[in-house]
């Protein structure tokens, strides 16, 4: 029988594509890989940490002291991003991995899905320190309507995909045909929807917290997850920009363009219903309310869809958080690592001074 993990033949990964290649065998690091991916995995690997880096006795009393409002609009904003990284963590292996044929590639798949674990294992590490009932915060995520619908596109999309993975293994259906590519390429939208929209507008209500005077090592973990998203993110846009400049995909993804500009437009009106939903607990945090996170939605969304080389859904805006830049800044991660909660210091092996849009701009060129 053919193997789908170990391809006997003699494959040239000099010259393969990305994904639907010939098949895998060992993995090729000897062979020039693509340059862009190379350093994203060499920055990723730079940039370990791990949840224990941070003590969250402070933030506990934070918590603690925080009103019943608060409480519950923290709390809310973390159930949220567990779901996601635990969605993300396994679903970059069992949706992209099975039809990557790059080696860099798939080590970075691989190298993804770890850095996701560490983001749901910190989300964890924090719930158990805070004076909650840990156990009841995991049980309501599932069946908390508010959150679970905000995966539920994302988690078709990705599971068709795993669907057509294994029709291809069991002879069903073939590997590369447009099906098959059609899948990819939305899943690859859902990964960037999922990591560049949906989740932006969570980190800037944990860092509204520690602009308010709380929860600030929980802003400093998030700075550190929302610096490995930015790399994500940068990945996800340089494959789908390289896919779409090429002519093997060109056409299917002019056949899709209104497809996923209605992705783009659910994930933007999702978003909206779930910043209504977390507000609706009459929260008040200085320097956030629903209109200023609404207005960052509008921003970020129409940002994120000009580097995808698609026709925004909304008017481009000025950024209306930039204090939150600083919760981004890898000098100012760095220095709160070694200076107070952390005991990884490989950050200081990175340029400290990345701008995220910088590089996403330089991906169209």
């Amino acid at each position: 029988m053919k193997s789908n993990l170990l391809n006997r033949n003699h494959i040239d990964y000099s010259t393969e594509p990305l994904f639907f290649g010939s098949g895998r065998n060992i993995v090729r690091l000897d062979v020039p890989g693509d340059p862009f991916l190379l350093k994203q995995v060499d920055r990723q690997r730079g940039m370990m940490w791990f949840a224990q880096d941070y003590s969250y006795a402070q933030d506990a009393i934070d918590f603690a002291n925080m009103s019943p409002e608060l409480q519950e609009l923290f709390m809310a904003n973390l159930k949220l991003q567990q779901l996601y990284d635990s969605l993300v963590a396994r679903s970059v292996i069992e949706v992209f991995a099975p039809v990557t044929t790059s080696p860099v590639l798939e080590q970075w798949w691989q190298l993804h899905s770890y850095f996701e674990s560490i983001h749901y294992d910190s989300y964890a590490t924090l719930i158990k320190a805070l004076p909650v009932n840990a156990t009841a915060i995991f049980d309501d995520i599932m069946i908390n309507p508010h959150i679970i619908a905000r995966a539920e596109q994302i988690a078709d999309t990705w599971d068709t995909m795993v669907k057509y993975n294994s029709a291809v293994n069991l002879g069903e259906m073939t590997a590369g045909s447009d099906e098959t590519k059609r899948q990819l390429i939305l899943s690859l939208y859902a990964l960037n929807i999922l990591e560049a929209v949906l989740f932006q507008t969570s980190f800037l209500v944990t860092w509204a917290f520690a602009e308010n005077g709380m929860m600030e090592t929980s802003a400093k973990a998030m700075g550190k997850i929302a610096m490995d998203e930015g790399v994500h993110c940068a990945v996800s846009i340089y494959l789908l920009n390289t896919l779409r400049n090429s002519n093997e995909y060109a056409y299917l993804f002019a056949e899709l363009e209104s497809q996923v500009i209605d992705m783009y437009k659910h994930a933007y009106e999702a978003d909206f219903e779930w910043i209504d939903y977390i507000f609706s607990f009459d929260a008040q945090l200085l320097g956030l309310n629903a209109n200023s996170l609404k207005q960052y939605a509008q921003y970020n969304i129409n940002l994120t869809m000009r580097q995808l080389g698609l026709d925004p859904i909304v008017e481009s805006i000025p950024n209306p958080c930039i204090w939150a830049d600083k919760y981004k800044s890898l000098a100012n991660v760095q220095s709160a690592l070694n200076e107070t909660d952390g005991s990884s210091y490989l950050l200081g092996k990175l340029d400290k001074t990345i701008n995220w849009e910088e590089v996403y701009a330089k991906l169209d060129n």
